[in-house]
């Protein structure tokens, strides 16, 4: 029983059987070096008819409804899922039932068996955590596959830490939080480092943030930093903290602001201060954060309703918008050129009553009216977390342990 489970979290049946996935969940990817890069969202013009595409500029005559090579438009690419009604379906690069050679064979005592959690990347490698299944005695840790991989592919281990939900990544290493400790380890693997412990908030719903040589931190009085000085174990310098502000759940820093989000008795709001330290500013109130970042001085989030914000700390009086609405239990929300990407679970978090997470789309610019974000994803998956780059978003599924490709 355990063996077909874990066949099921792989997601070939699944995720055939879904329609919001179809049949590619177990196909080979296509893309590799000869993959036509997306076009970008603005620039797919198309008419669509009964036989195909114009040909126009991309120079294609293919039927945009289903073929996954122009998916929508000509030359996008849907990079190994399929195309339906002219939008491309995500692909589950990961079986995490594959991360131990037993479980490929046996139902092996102690089998890799956890929970998929944050997400990063860089330029070939995409690194998820795992949250551990402490139950079957699994401590978790951080796995890998590269950006280009097949479907259910078997991840590389990074390293075997604990139980880790959110990570962050600079170019050489991985950050994360275990308890009250934040630790470190090189993206090629070896021993962890921890740099904290002890510190960080009841209240925070993330790990450590990564900005230049500086890792920050909530803790539940405020916002810590530590600047990492060089590799070696233990070379960590501390600088000034933020003062006392309250329970810190989310914090982001940019070379010119440090921003964060309380919860608990300080309130729930949000605010700032100067790279550099100084007073502290209001930039929101009453507003239960979910899903946080920061893109130069201007910060977005996503409240406790699904509601979008956004709002610049470099003005002389700080005004939040609302963009978007999406939906409840927001996990994460990614800047990406002119978008915002958000993850949420949704009401439904059982498989009894239905699950319905979903990835949405939205732009982070203030419009004429606040409308309803546009759902590049929905299905059956709780999206753990997230990250974008110029061709993909890739998400990581909660409950059903695997690693997905959605071509943007």
């Amino acid at each position: 029983m355990r063996r077909v489970l874990r066949i099921l979290a792989g997601l070939c049946g699944v995720l055939a059987a879904a329609s919001t996935f179809g049949e590619s969940a177990c196909d080979p990817y296509s893309g590799g070096d000869e993959a036509a890069s997306p076009v970008d969202a603005s620039n797919d013009v198309v008419t669509i008819d009964s036989g195909g595409a114009d040909i126009g500029d991309a120079g294609c005559a293919a039927d945009v409804i289903s073929d996954p090579n122009h998916c929508g438009a000509c030359g996008h690419d849907c990079l190994g899922g399929n195309c339906n009604e002219g939008k491309c379906t995500p692909v589950a690069i990961v079986d995490f039932s594959l991360a131990d050679d037993r479980c490929a064979v046996s139902d092996a005592a102690g089998c890799y068996w956890g929970i998929a959690g944050g997400i990063v990347t860089d330029d070939t490698w995409v690194y998820f955590s795992d949250v551990g299944d402490q139950s079957g005695g699994l401590s978790g840790g951080i796995l890998r596959v590269r950006k280009d991989a097949g479907s259910l592919s078997k991840p590389e281990g990074v390293g075997t830490i604990g139980p880790i939900r959110w990570i962050a990544a600079d170019a050489d290493f991985l950050y994360w939080k275990t308890g009250s400790d934040v630790g470190r380890i090189a993206k090629t693997g070896g021993p962890p480092t921890y740099l904290s412990t002890g510190e960080l908030s009841t209240q925070s719903f993330e790990g450590p943030t990564i900005d230049g040589t500086s890792v920050l931190f909530g803790t539940a009085t405020g916002v810590r930093q530590l600047a990492v000085t060089s590799v070696d174990a233990g070379s960590v310098e501390a600088f000034p903290d933020s003062g006392t502000v309250g329970d810190v759940s989310f914090v982001r820093a940019s070379n010119d602001v440090i921003v964060w989000s309380t919860v608990g008795d300080a309130g729930d709001g949000i605010g700032a201060h100067a790279r550099t330290g100084g007073d502290v500013r209001t930039v929101a109130v009453n507003q239960t954060v979910r899903a946080f970042t920061l893109e130069g001085t201007v910060v977005y989030w996503v409240n406790a309703t699904g509601e979008v914000w956004r709002a610049d700390t470099a003005t002389q009086t700080i005004v939040p918008y609302k963009l978007a609405t999406t939906d409840v239990a927001a996990q994460a929300i990614v800047v990406a050129g002119a978008d915002l990407y958000i993850a949420t679970w949704g009401s439904k978090t059982n498989t009894a009553a239905g699950i319905n997470g979903s990835v949405f789309r939205t732009s982070k610019m203030p419009g004429t009216s606040v409308k309803a974000a546009e759902a590049v994803f929905q299905g059956p998956i709780l999206v753990g977390d997230l990250a974008v780059d110029d061709r993909a978003i890739y998400f990581t599924g909660w409950f059903v342990p695997t690693v997905f490709r959605l071509a943007r």
